[in-house]
Formats: structure tokens, C-alpha cells, sequence
């Protein structure tokens, strides 16, 4: 009796105490607004309810021990009978198997039920929370850490009472204020780290609060339901369900050490325990363990950097990006875990691939191997991982295949970049994100997602397309991973990662390879389609140069009447400015895009190892073509800048004469080809006519003069000129005598000559 009265004493002490530490922290916690003394006033409230539930346990024992205490002595003065009747009457120790049974249980689902309630309390003022500066944290600290020390003094008496088997309640009283002492520290440092400008700590040891309060609700559960189907043998001591066993480990950690002595001894069947060596260990554990510890620490405040290497300092986990070590050598901090370090290697090279996928399987990884070289064929599946499929743009004037229907807006192709990157800032690097490595690869997969996505596989792109990526698989491999770095670089540079992009190269870039035979049949239709296009061009040169002589003298030819003619069917200026205006912009944008496609083939025309100015001479090269395209185009726009109509009514009309003669000119000053042959010929013919009839005219003066000498010897001149001509090849005699007194003999077997006289009749078969 004497012994429950004495836990009851200490239970109302103890009672009196933690009312009264509550009442001290319930007020720190209004003066500073701090969250871990919030949680703390939750935690010792609990305690409250645990003394009340103690000191009812020993005061009913002391009024049960005090009861029997009675009936032992009324059972020594009176009969048998008597003492068997006041045997059957005692309620005190009815009422204390009626606390132990239900009173208890019910206390310990209730206490869990208040732990687990404060816990999620905590937690959701804790996510609630907005961030404001703490009043008085100086105050707290000391308030913090002198109830904290009363509190853990305290404690250890409620623990060595708690050893003995009549104060055994006070022993889960001595373990909660030992876990209240504790938080009471953490309190402690969480507002003296406010007080130090280290507010975030208050936070984690709020949550960690929490944490603890729900873990003690957990473990009450437990002990509930395992007390419930517990056995209960005569004589043997029942653990109280709300004595938690956490808390004891805590509290007592040499029991911890006896039941793994007891272990030890068992294993190694002797009393290992008690040998000198072991006695020997256990004397030297704590200055071991403290030597061991120091030395830990003295390591953690030496740094070492080394060459290429970067160390950002974190002061109670807050990195610092002032607070760097960059010169290689020996450096110190404070030890951990107030400061830590942590390495970044700024000099290295890092790399990570785009579009390599898991590792493929064993059975799929086929290579061949040409003079101990291991080689790959885009048309079998190959290399040690998956390869990814991205989609690419198919032009439109490439949407038909050769078998005439229309085809995909895109398609699938297998690539595989290498990105090379290297730490600039190694503070934004290693904590401005989580991952900032996963990060730098997700942004890098999006843009060449981005990218793909817009360019062509071996097509190019005319018109206003052009500024899209391009033949990614042929001759625009080289600009798509440059132009790639470029995209990655922006983004990089966007979300200020800390790293700058070094290289960004193709390995891989081949179709599927269970597309080989449709694609091999592709190359070899457009293979056929290039073979037709150079024969067309062949031929066009051929056309052009037989025109022409060559064909950039044919182009400014053509270029010149081309010019010619859309000048005199344009619209008015007065009658029609809007047409007019619409007329000259149509022009300008169709010599624009003409003069670019002369510029790119010029290009090509140098890469191939060709002169500008063609054998031919200056005047009839590419560059003379492009120059008349920049010539009108200069011209069109300064007709279409003059905002007067009539002037540019005037304007347009020398432009139409001034085109007109210098299209005849070049035309006339062409020396080969066939127009200028035409010329040549036309101009020959003219001559020859001009020359005839001038000499006719000459022939006919002097003919005047012979007339006028005898006109009759001239008439039969003429006379005789004009039976020549009429009877060609016809023999023909002249008789100068009267007709009348002619007598004509023929002799026709003769033989037909030549005439040479008039009586020369052998000569000419005839008689007289």
C-alpha cells in the first residue's frame, strides 16, 4: 500500500508538471508562432490524459492493497465463515479488474485516436502555412530548453521507478516525457535556427513532430488489438496496451544491450558476457564510439578539390551559391552536418544519346564484320538498344509514290543524336532543379521531336518552305545537327539550366528496316525521275544553245521579250492604279523568286568547279541573267514607288520602248544559233535583190542610148532577146529577106547543128 501511495504521488507530480510545461509552451508557441512549438503543445497535451490515466491506476491499487489489507485482518479475528463472506465482498478490487480490463483499452484507443487526430492537425497547418517571420525566438529557446531539461530529469526518475514491478505504470510515463523532452530540443533548435535566419528548419521539425505522433497512434493500435487475444495466465505481470514499446527501447536502451548479451551468450553457450574482454568493450564502447565520432567529424571539415572539380557548400542543407570552392587544393568548412559539400565536375565532358530506347534483345542484334570491323546495315535491326521512331514531313509535291496515289503527310525514320554538354554554373546545375541532368535530356528529346516533325527525309523544300529543315538523311544531315544544337542551346539557355551544349551529332539516320524494299523501290523511281529531269534539261540546252548559241545568251533573250511583253499588258497607272499596283507586285515577286532559283544554281555551278563567266565571254554567262532580273526588278520598283500616275504612266511607257529596242537588239546582235543563221541569210538575200535591181537600172540608161542610136536595130535586138527567152532550147533561123520570095527546102535527114551563119546550110540543114 505504502508503495502504490508513493506512485501516486509521483503520478500527481508528474501530473502537476506536465500541465505545467504545457501551459509554458502552449505560450511560446502564441508568442513566436512557431510550428514545432505548436506541435509540441499537442504532444504534451497527450501526456496530460497519460498521468490522469496513471495516478487512477495507482490509486485504485492503493485503495485495492488497502482493502485487503482490511479483510486479511478482519479474517484473523473472526470464524470461517465469516471471513468467507467479507471474502466475497470487495469492490475495490472488483473496480481495479474493471479499470484493467476496459478502463485501459479504452484509454489507449482514445489516446491513439487524439495522437493520429494531432498528427493530421499538424500536418495540414503545416501545408496550409504561409511563411512569416518569427517573433522572439530568442525567448522561446531559452524557455524551450529549460522545461526540456526539467522534463528529461524528470523522466529518468519516472524510468527507474518504472524498473520495479509496483511502479511499473511509470514506466510509459517516463518513456512519453523522455519523447517530450526530445521534441522539446528539436523546439529548441528550430527557433534558435530562426533566430539564426534558418527558418526552414522549424518546418522539418514540425513534420517531424507529426511523424512521431502518428507513429505512437500506429503502435497504440497495435498494442490494442495484440492485448485483446494476449493470453492471461495466474501470477504473470500484463504490460499495459497504452505502455508503448518504442518509447521503452528509447528510455532504456540498456535493455537493448542485456537482451543481446543474453543472445550472445545463448549462441556461444558460456558467458561470453562475463570475460574480461567483453567487460573490457563495454568500459571502452562510449569513449570508442565519442573518439570515432570526433574523428568522423574532423574528416567531414576537410574538402578536397581537384583539378576540373567545383564544390557548392550548404550551410543546415541551404546551398549557398557564393559559398563555392573552385581552387583545387585543400580547403575546410564546418563540420557535418552543419555544412556539407558536394562535387560537381565542371571540367568534364558529359554526354547522353537521343533516340536510344532499352537494351534490345541478344537474338535481334546482328552485324557483319569486314576486315575485323564490325558493320551495321540500317536494313536488319542492330546495335545494343531498341532505336526510336520519330516522324518526319513528306513535302507535297512528294506525297505521290510511284504507283500514282497519294501518300502520308509523314513519315517514320529511325534516329540517334549524340549530345556532348559540360557544367557552367554549378550552383543553378545541382539545385535549381531536382534532376537537372533528366531535365537537360527531356528538353533536348522534345526539340528534336519539334525539330523532326517539320523537316524531310531526302527532299527538298521550294517556295516559301525553305526556311524548314531539309534532307535530314542526305546532304542536310551536317545544317539539321547543327541547327538541332542551335533549338537546344535557346531552350537551355530559356530555363537557365547551367550547362552549355558543346556538340550535337547524327549517328544514326536510316528508315525502318522492314521498310528496305519499299524504300530501295522509291530510290530507284526517283533515280528514273532524275534520269528523265537530266535528259529534259540535256535536251533544253541543247534547244536553248541551237537557238542561241548557248543557253544563258537564250535565257536574257527570252528573258528581254519576256520583259517586253508584261510591260505592255499592264495595266494602267490612271485608269486602273489598283490593278496596276497588284500588276507590278505579281512581277516583282516572280523575278524575285526567278533571280533566287539563278543564285542557288550559280551556287551549285561553283561547287561543281565551273567559272561564272562562261567561255563564251562576259555578257552570256548565269551571272548576266541574274543581273537583267535585278536590273527590272529595280526598275519595277521604281515605277512602283512614284506615287504620281501620270508620271508613272510615262514612266511605263519608255520602260515598254526601252525594253522593245534592246529585245531587237540583242536579238539582231546575236552571231550564233539558228536566229542569228536566219539573219544572216535574210540579210544575204536582201543584197542580192538590192544589187540586181540596181543593176537593172544602170542596164536600162544605157540601153536608152542605143535606142536612140538606131532604134530599130535595137528593137530587133530586143526582139530576138525575147524569142531566146520564151523558146528555150528551140532552134531558131533569121531570113533577112522578103518572106514573100523565099522558097524553103528541108531536108530532114539531116543533122541538127549549131547555126553559124545565115547561108551556111549544111550547118544548119537547110537548102534554098
Amino acid at each position: 500500500m505504502i508503495a502504490q501511495k508513493r506512485g501516486k504521488n509521483v503520478a500527481v507530480v508528474g501530473l502537476i508538471l506536465q500541465t505545467a510545461f504545457t501551459a509554458v509552451m502552449l505560450a511560446v508557441w502564441l508568442m513566436t508562432g512557431s510550428l514545432t512549438a505548436m506541435a509540441t503543445v499537442w504532444l504534451l497535451t497527450g501526456g496530460i490524459g497519460l498521468w490522469v490515466m496513471v495516478l487512477l491506476l495507482f490509486y485504485t491499487r492503493q485503495l485495492e492493497r488497502r482493502e485487503a489489507a482490511e479483510l486479511e485482518e478482519i479474517a484473523a479475528g473472526s470464524s470461517i465463515f465469516q471471513s468467507e463472506e467479507a471474502a466475497q465482498n470487495q469492490p475495490m478490487a472488483a473496480r481495479l479488474a474493471f479499470i484493467e480490463r476496459w478502463t485501459t483499452p479504452t484509454f489507449t484507443l482514445l489516446w491513439a485516436a487524439w495522437h493520429g487526430c494531432m498528427a493530421v492537425v499538424i500536418w495540414r497547418t503545416l501545408g496550409a502555412e504561409t511563411k512569416t517571420p518569427m517573433q522572439y525566438p530568442s525567448q522561446g529557446t531559452l524557455f524551450a530548453l529549460l522545461i526540456g531539461f526539467l522534463m528529461f530529469l524528470f523522466s529518468r526518475y519516472s524510468t527507474g521507478m518504472g524498473t520495479q514491478k509496483q511502479w511499473r505504470p511509470l514506466r510509459a510515463t517516463g518513456g512519453y516525457m523522455l519523447a517530450g523532452a526530445i521534441m522539446l530540443a528539436g523546439a529548441a533548435a528550430a527557433l534558435l535556427g530562426a533566430w539564426q535566419g534558418y527558418g526552414q528548419i522549424d518546418y522539418w521539425v514540425a513534420t517531424v513532430g507529426a511523424a512521431l505522433m502518428m507513429i505512437i497512434a500506429i503502435e497504440l493500435v497495435i498494442n490494442f488489438v495484440l492485448d485483446i487475444f494476449r493470453p492471461r495466465l495466474p501470477g504473470q505481470e500484463q504490460r499495459m496496451s497504452f505502455d508503448s514499446r518504442l518509447l521503452g527501447l528509447i528510455a532504456e536502451p540498456d535493455r537493448v544491450g542485456h537482451s543481446l548479451a543474453d543472445a550472445v551468450n545463448y549462441q556461444f553457450g558460456f558467458e561470453v558476457s562475463r570475460t574480461w574482454f567483453y567487460r573490457l568493450l563495454v568500459k571502452s564502447f562510449i569513449p570508442l564510439v565519442g573518439l570515432g565520432a570526433l574523428v568522423l567529424i574532423a574528416i567531414s571539415s576537410i574538402v578536397i578539390v581537384h583539378e576540373g572539380q567545383e564544390h557548392i557548400i550548404s550551410r543546415f542543407g541551404r546551398p549557398d551559391a557564393e559559398n563555392s570552392l573552385k581552387e583545387p587544393g585543400i580547403h575546410f568548412k564546418l563540420p557535418w552536418p552543419i555544412e556539407t559539400a558536394r562535387a560537381f565536375d565542371v571540367g568534364r565532358l558529359y554526354e547522353f544519346q537521343l533516340g536510344a530506347g532499352h537494351e534490345a534483345e541478344p537474338d535481334i542484334i546482328t552485324a557483319g564484320t569486314f576486315k575485323g570491323r564490325e558493320l551495321a546495315l540500317w536494313t536488319e535491326e542492330h546495335g545494343s538498344h531498341e532505336e526510336q521512331d520519330f516522324l518526319l514531313a513528306v513535302p507535297p509535291e512528294s506525297r505521290e509514290n510511284i504507283t500514282g496515289n497519294k501518300a502520308a503527310d509523314v513519315t517514320i525514320i529511325k534516329l540517334g543524336a549524340s549530345v556532348q554538354y559540360k557544367i557552367t554554373d554549378a550552383y543553378k546545375f545541382g539545385y535549381k532543379y531536382a534532376d537537372a541532368e533528366e531535365m537537360l535530356e527531356v528538353v533536348a528529346s522534345r526539340e528534336m521531336v519539334r525539330y523532326c516533325s517539320s523537316a524531310t527525309l531526302d527532299t527538298p523544300i521550294r517556295g516559301d518552305a525553305q526556311d524548314r529543315p531539309e534532307a535530314i538523311m542526305t546532304y542536310g544531315r551536317g545544317p539539321a545537327a547543327r541547327r538541332l544544337k542551335t533549338r537546344i542551346e535557346e531552350t537551355v539557355k530559356e530555363l537557365d539550366i547551367g550547362v552549355q551544349i558543346v556538340s550535337v551529332a547524327f549517328a544514326i539516320v536510316h528508315p525502318p528496316a522492314d521498310a528496305a524494299q519499299s524504300f530501295e523501290k522509291v530510290i530507284e523511281a526517283r533515280l528514273r525521275q532524275d534520269q528523265q529531269r537530266y535528259q529534259a534539261q540535256a535536251q533544253a540546252v541543247t534547244t536553248l544553245s541551237g537557238v542561241a548559241g548557248n543557253r544563258p545568251s537564250a535565257l536574257r533573250l527570252a528573258l528581254a521579250f519576256s520583259i517586253h511583253d508584261k510591260l505592255k499588258e499592264m495595266p494602267s497607272p490612271i485608269k486602273n492604279p489598283a490593278k496596276f499596283a497588284e500588276a507590278i507586285a505579281q512581277q516583282i515577286k516572280t523575278n524575285e523568286a526567278q533571280a533566287d532559283e539563278l543564285r542557288e544554281e550559280i551556287k551549285q555551278d561553283v561547287f561543281r568547279g565551273r567559272k561564272t563567266q562562261e567561255s563564251t565571254g562576259a555578257g552570256n554567262s548565269l551571272q548576266s541573267v541574274l543581273d537583267d532580273h535585278q536590273t527590272h526588278i529595280k526598275n519595277l520598283k521604281g515605277l512602283q514607288n512614284e506615287t504620281d500616275k501620270t508620271k508613272a504612266e510615262k514612266l511605263l511607257a519608255k520602260l515598254v520602248s526601252d525594253t522593245g529596242q534592246a529585245a531587237e537588239t540583242r536579238l539582231m546582235n546575236l552571231k550564233t544559233g539558228r536566229a542569228s543563221v536566219m539573219i544572216a541569210e535574210a540579210s544575204s538575200q536582201r543584197w542580192r535583190h538590192e544589187l540586181s535591181e540596181r543593176g537593172k537600172a544602170e542596164s536600162f540608161a544605157r540601153q536608152t542610148l542605143l535606142y536612140e542610136a538606131s532604134p530599130q536595130m535595137y528593137m530587133l535586138d530586143r526582139w530576138l532577146d525575147t524569142w531566146d527567152q520564151v523558146l528555150k532550147g528551140k532552134h531558131k533561123r533569121v531570113i533577112g529577106l522578103d518572106p514573100n520570095r523565099v522558097e524553103h527546102w528541108f531536108r530532114w535527114e539531116g543533122k541538127s547543128g549549131v547555126s553559124s551563119g545565115l547561108y551556111d546550110g549544111a550547118s544548119n540543114g537547110t537548102g534554098q
